[in-house]
């Protein structure tokens, strides 16, 4: 595995989904915390049924540094479906254009 996309259930009732580079997510064994990348909160968008937005997880952080979340905070994992990734991966690329100061129309 690595560099996998997994969602990401915590005890808080915040769903989030994001890259880890944990070689096996879903083994707890003697591991205290999971590795992610660009963690995003999922939420439904209010006045618009079915459709879900994305907020950074850690709101005032440096994605680029190491960010971890406490296995013990964790109720369950599950791999996204391809269009979940898809739509993920393209809040993704608006983040990281905002974080470099690029303006995407």
């Amino acid at each position: 595995m690595g560099n996998d996309f997994i969602i990401i259930q915590l005890k808080t009732g915040e769903t989030i989904v994001c890259e880890t580079n944990d070689v096996d997510p879903f083994d707890d064994t003697n591991i205290v915390a999971l590795d992610v990348k660009y963690p995003a909160l999922i939420f439904p968008v209010p006045d618009k049924q079915g459709q879900i937005g994305f907020h950074k997880y850690f709101p005032f952080s440096d994605s680029d540094q190491k960010q971890e979340i406490r296995k013990s905070q964790i109720v369950s994992l599950s791999k996204p479906l391809d269009a979940f990734i898809e739509a993920y991966k393209g809040w993704l690329t608006q983040v990281k254009a905002n974080e470099a100061g690029l303006i995407i129309p």
